[in-house]
């Protein structure tokens, strides 16, 4: 593991973990992962008052630093679908993961499989934040420059192990690409919940093959330092 990351993981095995019924369960499943940046550690509050003056003399200049935070819920998925065999594919940015088939009433759906993706976050609407806001609680649109934002905290949601099981979550050196491994499909009388399942075809059989997609949602905190120094003459006045 790249010393890059830092990984804060419950220390569970996933072959004992049952699916989360409520709030309780998804807070023990919780995985998050945090920028190594100590400045992306601190609380938004934590930061001084934007407005700060510098040393005197004939000319001043006042330094403006502001700190902008925003937090996206964010819905990536792993997405299966059938091919003529009925064996299930998920393709991911790493190649095809391949499930076997299992009955799930009258349709079908993937085995339980551990699949790892990496996503490329910046510059996409998906995963950037509608809003920010400053350390003075200060509210701007997303649609107002924010200058270079980088992700400093990516976590799971209270539907942790109920639509999917992230199990790890990754954050690259860049902080604009996270890597997660997720559990989706189903075993035994346990599986996760679909957002939906389709009809997209026949195979040469003439068997019906599905589609299905299972959602890992996330909450990402995206963060962004703006600094202006402003110059300024000062007065001089005579006694």
């Amino acid at each position: 593991m790249s010393c890059f990351f830092f990984i804060i993981l419950i220390l569970i095995t996933t072959d004992s973990i049952s699916i989360a019924a409520n709030d309780n369960e998804a807070q023990d499943l919780k995985r998050i992962v945090v920028s190594p940046d100590p400045e992306d550690q601190k609380e938004l509050e934590e930061f001084p008052n934007p407005v700060q003056a510098l040393p005197e003399g004939p000319t001043g200049y006042q330094k403006v630093v502001r700190v902008f935070e925003g937090v996206k819920q964010a819905n990536p998925g792993v997405y299966w679908y059938q091919i003529d065999s009925l064996k299930w594919i998920a393709e991911t940015s790493y190649g095809n993961i391949p499930a076997s088939n299992v009955e799930d009433g009258d349709k079908y759906a993937p085995v339980k499989t551990s699949v790892r993706d990496r996503i490329q976050m910046a510059n996409n609407p998906a995963y950037i934040p509608d809003t920010y806001m400053d350390q003075t609680k200060r509210q701007v649109s997303s649609d107002v420059l924010i200058p270079s934002p980088h992700i400093a905290k990516v976590e799971t949601t209270a539907y942790q192990g109920k639509n999917s099981l992230i199990t790890k979550l990754e954050l690259d050196p860049t902080k604009t690409i996270v890597t997660l491994t997720s559990e989706t499909g189903k075993i035994d009388s346990k599986y996760y919940v679909k957002e939906y399942t389709k009809e997209y075809g026949k195979n040469p059989s003439g068997k019906t093959k599905y589609s299905t997609l299972y959602l890992t949602p996330l909450n990402i905190t995206w963060r962004s330092k703006w600094t202006e120094q402003k110059k300024f003459g000062l007065q001089v006045r005579s006694v």
